[in-house]
């Protein structure tokens, strides 16, 4: 695993070189198509690289906490109960190093500890962003112009906000908090924590008498959250020129981005060698299809084809339960009460967190770094004890608890209303909004457009009955199923060249 993780970060680096830092839609514009197809095809190999390695960690508790439950089991073994269990296994998953996203906040911090400490470098006085840059003193401009470039990223979101962050924007955010002292971190007693989390660690380990191969799977499992978030900053850089180079795809296609996001890799490389779409049924897949491998060969099918093979998996009943609790898996312990907020993308609330609020989104992704930081607790749809929710809530000393539970449906019937978690269930306090209204919220949120075709189809999956991952394991009848659908629709293309 140690190795795994290794790989990981390694070839999240090597995607830093595909795109030069000064890419841009006018570059990408002048490429001919082949210059464009060599461009894509190094991408599409760097990428596939990187989730040879990337899958293997996130599929250990993906939906399902199959990982998390065997340690536990493992440590049950050793004669501990439930509770003593979950006690030891919270010491033995503690991160032990600051992850990439809690490192730009200590990187921060700094600069805001600079400027309390050199208040000539910058009037108290002054207000808004752009008078503030025209009396920044230099040293402490540059300090701020060398974090926006490291660091600068990390708020870009191609379901959401298109934008790197500027220098306004951390100009804004060095005058809030110099002004404010809450809003800094700890920075000496984060890294205290991770020192004496190691440590701690390290005796329990040695106390428990582990072998090795158990005692190497726990000491990975704390670097599992680390290595997630720092895989998934490399590809928020790259995300950010890839959608250029995507656009620019479907401009010299005569589709549109979306299009060229519902097509196979090899659909796209083909595509640009002939200089238009290789076939036309790929603008049926906007509205929805299905994926499917059957005897070895890939096919997307769409429209009434789709809908009769998702029948195949429909479980018999699809109705919720009017039930007043959830349940999830509980990712970071504790117990909190509080308002609940529905937030899926950053944009979504330009306010202050009411204090204690409880923050439910689909999944969670840097750009939300903000709301969960200042959440009370925080509910997922997706993820697992090693999701972004749950790592991050674990960097900062709180009582802040994230679980993962099939909820948003049932919180926008909820919003602004009190919610208890413990022991892994959501209990609904008292109800806000009325049903019809939250039936069209949820209709919303739950696009792919918003929330991001991974996420989107991850939620189909479930709403037809099964847990990630284990969709992966299809029954041979399945498999005859579909090719009664395919023999019924003679001359279906395949996704191959």
């Amino acid at each position: 695993m140690q190795g795994v993780l290794a790989e990981i970060q390694r070839q999240s680096d090597r995607l830093a070189e595909i795109f030069p830092p000064q890419t841009s839609p006018s570059l990408l514009a002048r490429l001919s198509n082949a210059g464009l197809l060599a461009l894509y095809s190094r991408h599409d190999v760097r990428n596939r690289a990187l989730y040879k390695f990337a899958r293997l960690p996130e599929a250990l508790d993906r939906g399902v906490a199959y990982f998390t439950e065997y340690l536990m089991a493992h440590l049950r073994g050793h004669g501990l109960d439930e509770s003593a269990a979950a006690e030891a296994f919270a010491v033995l998953s503690e991160p032990a190093v600051p992850s990439i996203l809690a490192q730009e906040i200590l990187d921060f911090d700094r600069i805001v500890q600079y400027l309390r400490t050199h208040p000539n470098t910058l009037p108290h006085t002054v207000e808004g962003p752009g008078r503030a840059r025209m009396l920044l003193d230099p040293g402490l401009f540059r300090r701020i112009e060398l974090h926006r470039e490291k660091w600068q990223y990390l708020s870009y979101h191609g379901y959401g906000r298109r934008e790197l962050a500027t220098l306004d924007h951390y100009i804004a955010r060095l005058l809030e908090q110099s002004r404010n002292p809450a809003a800094l971190a700890d920075c000496a007693g984060l890294i205290e924590r991770g020192k004496e989390a190691g440590k701690q660690r390290h005796r329990l380990l040695k106390g428990f008498k582990l072998d090795r191969a158990h005692a190497a799977l726990f000491e990975a499992y704390s670097r599992i959250g680390e290595a997630k978030l720092y895989r998934r900053y490399a590809q928020l850089r790259n995300f950010y020129f890839l959608d250029m180079l995507m656009a620019e795809i479907g401009r010299r296609l005569g589709v549109n981005e979306w299009t060229v996001r519902c097509m196979l890799p090899e659909e796209v490389m083909a595509s640009l060698r002939k200089g238009r779409l290789i076939t036309p049924n790929i603008n049926g897949r906007r509205s929805g299809c299905v994926f499917a491998i059957v005897d070895g060969q890939e096919h997307v099918f769409t429209g009434q084809e789709a809908e009769e093979i998702r029948k195949l998996f429909r479980p018999a009943s699809t109705s919720r339960s009017n039930s007043k609790t959830l349940h999830g898996t509980v990712a970071c312990r504790g117990k909190i009460t509080g308002p609940c907020r529905v937030i899926i993308r950053a944009d979504d609330f330009r306010g202050e967190l009411q204090k204690g609020t409880i923050v439910v989104s689909e999944s969670t992704d840097p750009d939300m770094l903000r709301f969960l930081r200042a959440a009370g607790g925080v509910l997922t749809e997706q993820g697992g004890v090693t999701s972004h929710a749950a790592i991050i809530c674990r960097s900062w000393e709180s009582q802040r608890s994230s679980a993962s539970t099939d909820c948003l449906s049932a919180s926008m019937t909820v919003t602004g209303s009190n919610w208890t978690r413990s022991a892994g269930t959501v209990t609904l306090a008292s109800n806000g909004i009325s049903a019809n209204v939250a039936s069209a919220a949820a209709a919303e949120v739950h696009s792919p457009e918003v929330i991001g075709s991974k996420a989107y189809n991850l939620g189909i999956v479930r709403s037809l009955g099964f847990s990630v991952p284990t969709i992966l394991f299809w029954h041979t009848t399945m498999c005859g199923a579909l090719r009664a659908v395919m023999e019924a629709t003679p001359g279906r293309d395949w996704c191959s060249e």
